[in-house]
C-alpha cells in the first residue's frame, strides 16, 4: 500500500503461499481478502509452486496475466553444496543416529516444525499411536518442539518420540531419518520436504496445494488431509519396502537437482528482474 501511494512504478508481491486454503468460515475468508488486497496493489505476483497459482488463479485472487511462477516454483532453491550426497549415506546415518539415541536398524520417521493442528501435527500424533506406540523399533524424530510442548498440544505422553526442541541445523536429522511426513492443511512450498528429497529420503505429505507441487509418484506418498489412518497406512508401507524407499529418495533427489538448484532458482529471479524493468543493466547483473 505504501508503495502504491508512493508511486513506486514496479511492486512485486512475492507470494510465499494461501493461508485460507487451510482454514474455514470468516478467518478463509479474511485471509482471501488479505491475499486479493496484496495482489491488487502489486504491478507482479510471483507464486511459490505450480499449485499455488493454479488456487490464486481459479479463486480470482489475481489474473493469469500477471501472475508468475519462475521455473517450478521455489523461494530460493536449494544449496546443494550443503545436500551433497555422501552426508546421507548409511555410514552418516547410524552415526547421527548415535547422536541423537536413536538404534542403527531403527524406522525413523522425522517432522520438522511447531505443534500445531494447521501443520498436520495432531494427525501425525493421532496416526503414530494408531501404528506405531507400542513397537520400540520405530522412532518419530521431531525438530521444533519439546516433549513439554507435545504434552501441551496432546494432552498425554507419546512413546517412541524424540522431540529435540529448536534445531538449527537440520542436516544431522535429515541423516539420521527414513523418511520425512509433513500432514499439513495449507503450504506454500514446504522447505522440509524439499530438503527431505534433496537428502535422498521418501516424503510423506497432504494433499494439498504446495505439498503436491513437491510431492509426486515417484517421490513419496500424498494422503488426504486430517486422515490419521490414511498417514499410519502410508508410513507402516514405507516401513516394510525399504527399496521403495530407496528408489523414492533417489527420485527426489534427482528431482532436486534437475529443478531446484539454488543457483538455477537465483537465475530464473534475476532473469524475471531484468524482464521487468527491475535491474537496469542485465548483462552487469
Amino acid at each position: 500500500l505504501a508503495a502504491k501511494i508512493a508511486h513506486i512504478p514496479i511492486r512485486i508481491y512475492h507470494n510465499h503461499g494461501t493461508p485460507y486454503l487451510g482454514h474455514r468460515g470468516v478467518l478463509r475468508g479474511l485471509l482471501w481478502v488479505l491475499e486479493f488486497l496484496n495482489c491488487s496493489l502489486a504491478t507482479h505476483v510471483i507464486t511459490v509452486s505450480k499449485s499455488i497459482h493454479k488456487k490464486m488463479i481459479q479463486h480470482h485472487i489475481v489474473s493469469k496475466s500477471k501472475c508468475r511462477i519462475l521455473g517450478e516454483g521455489s523461494a530460493c532453491g536449494i544449496d546443494l553444496a550443503d545436500f551433497s550426497e555422501e552426508k546421507f549415506d548409511r555410514a552418516s546415518m547410524v552415526i547421527n543416529r548415535r547422536k541423537f539415541g536413536i538404534p542403527p536398524d531403527s524406522f525413523v520417521v522425522l517432522y520438522v516444525g511447531r505443534p500445531f493442528r494447521r501443520k498436520g501435527f495432531h494427525t501425525l500424533i493421532s496416526a503414530w499411536q494408531l501404528m506405531y506406540h507400542s513397537k520400540q523399533e520405530n522412532i518419530l524424530l521431531i525438530a521444533g518442539c519439546n516433549s513439554d510442548d507435545i504434552a501441551q498440544a496432546t494432552g498425554t505422553i507419546i512413546k517412541n518420540v524424540v522431540a529435540l526442541g529448536y534445531v538449527k541445523n537440520l542436516l544431522p536429522l535429515y541423516a539420521a531419518c527414513d523418511i520425512v511426513v509433513l500432514p499439513s492443511f495449507h503450504e506454500g512450498l514446504p522447505y522440509s520436504l524439499l530438503e527431505g528429497a534433496a537428502a535422498s529420503k521418501a516424503l510423506i505429505g497432504s494433499d494439498v496445494p504446495g505439498i503436491n507441487s513437491v510431492i509426486n509418484n515417484n517421490n513419496g506418498l500424498l494422503v488426504p488431509v486430517e486422515s490419521p489412518p490414511k498417514l499410519a497406512e502410508a508410513l507402516s508401507f514405507l516401513r516394510n519396502n525399504p527399496e521403495i524407499r530407496r528408489k523414492m529418495g533417489q527420485a527426489g533427489r534427482n528431482y532436486v537437482e534437475r529443478c531446484f538448484g539454488r543457483n538455477a532458482c537465483l537465475k530464473q529471479m534475476l532473469d524475471y528482474y531484468c524482464q521487468i524493468g527491475i535491474i537496469p543493466d542485465c548483462h552487469s547483473a
